[in-house]
């Protein structure tokens, strides 16, 4: 198995092959050639067997049942090894596509991907997400149709819709947002509200869930195991790889960072504790920084932009930020000791001007043994991340249960 291929599917469990019943063995099985073919370049049904263990007979039953389900094509022949040229199999890419949403909490993005994480289409306009639902509704349809328009791919051609919210999300019940963040939702039932059609797989999780997962699979964090991605915008939101899974802990609420007390007499949060990060590292407390120090940014990228022409003064808004970020990093090390730390969001355009001061506080504040194999680093991703992120989920789920996902679609 490649290496690809063991990092976001693990290394395969011979063992619950062998306790599955036989109709469930060859979907397990089906699910596996599926995985391979998608995760390498051209092969043949006897690399196949090979790799994964299988008979040559039962591989090519399974990798015709894949050609008929347009996932898999035949592209010419490869080298012999001795006797007949073996026909070469490969993943067809563009047999379905994927919308993956991004709802923030002031602004919309959508996108759209090809089953190898190619982004044929993206769009993101601002938009009050958190107090006006009705329009942010209304704009995710209006940039949904637009896609659709510019891309010449109708409904009818999705697999499914992946959707990040800036809430925590139950597992057991992904149809609500969290009143406590989301007040204005709180009676919404996310699934009805977007009217999607049943037969398209429908995924819902935390924003930054989504960018951590978006990150192993195609950005900074692809060839990592444990990974925390933290994303800066209007709040603070972190999700964490662990051995190659989202860890969304016991009700769907682990990566509250945000949330984690700097000062206890700071501020007072919206989530109605005091002296959250958020009220220091928040996109509003850190325009208000600036305001202080006579920068009148209107918004975090006009800010960066700023920053960015060299002035001093946005220089030291952006310093003193890091600081307070690098204190909760530093205890996030301590306690889950990740590879990786990403950051994403509007923040992370900042680059060196926020990772060098984030750094250096965090190595002053943690154990040695948590920090010397770690890095820190800014998403390579961009602004797509999370709407990535959700369209990637739908496509983890379909190339671990593709007879019922991918099937009458």
């Amino acid at each position: 198995m490649s290496d690809r291929y063991q990092c976001l599917f693990g290394i395969l469990d011979q063992s619950a092959l062998h306790r599955a019943d036989k109709a469930q063995l060859r979907d397990q099985n089906l699910a596996l050639l599926l995985r391979k073919i998608w995760a390498g370049p051209e092969t043949t049904r006897a690399s196949l067997a090979r790799d994964t263990g299988l008979s040559r007979s039962s591989v090519s039953s399974l990798v015709d049942e894949l050609i008929d389900m347009s996932l898999v094509q035949e592209r010419g022949e490869g080298i012999s090894t001795g006797g007949r040229k073996p026909t070469l199999v490969q993943f067809n890419y563009q047999a379905k596509y994927i919308l993956g949403l991004d709802i923030g909490a002031s602004h919309i993005g959508v996108l759209l991907m090809d089953l190898n994480g190619q982004v044929i289409h993206w769009k993101q306009e601002d938009c009050p997400v958190r107090d006006q639902p009705a329009q942010a509704l209304q704009k995710l349809k209006d940039l949904e149709q637009a896609i659709y328009e510019d891309s010449h791919i109708d409904q009818s051609q999705l697999l499914g819709v992946g959707v990040a919210v800036p809430s925590p999300i139950s597992p057991q019940n992904p149809r609500y947002l969290s009143p406590t963040f989301m007040p204005a939702w709180q009676d919404i039932d996310l699934i009805k509200a977007l009217d999607f059609p049943q037969n398209l797989t429908l995924v819902i999780d935390n924003d930054a869930n989504l960018g951590a997962l978006a990150e192993v699979w195609w950005g900074a964090g692809q060839g990592c195991h444990h990974l925390a991605f933290i994303k800066l915008g209007t709040g603070i939101g972190s999700g964490f790889i662990i051995d190659g899974k989202v860890f969304r802990g016991y009700g769907g609420s682990a990566g509250e960072l945000g949330h984690m007390v700097i000062d206890p007499e700071g501020a007072k949060c919206v989530c109605g504790l005091q002296g959250c990060l958020a009220t220091f590292v928040g996109s509003q407390p850190i325009l208000d920084l600036a305001h202080s120090f006579g920068l009148n940014s209107s918004d975090l990228k006009e800010l960066i932009a700023t920053l960015k022409e060299g002035h001093p003064k946005a220089r030291e808004v952006i310093t003193k930020t890091a600081y307070k970020l690098g204190l909760a990093v530093a205890s996030l090390m301590n306690m889950m000791n990740p590879e990786r730390v990403i950051l994403g969001g509007e923040l992370a355009l900042a680059a060196d001007t926020l990772l060098h001061p984030l750094r250096e506080c965090v190595q002053s504040r943690s154990l040695w043994s948590s920090v010397s194999n770690s890095s820190i680093l800014t998403s390579t991703l961009g602004e797509q991340v999370i709407a990535l992120g959700a369209a990637t989920a739908v496509l983890q789920k379909a190339l671990t249960q593709p007879k019922s996902i991918f099937m009458d679609r």
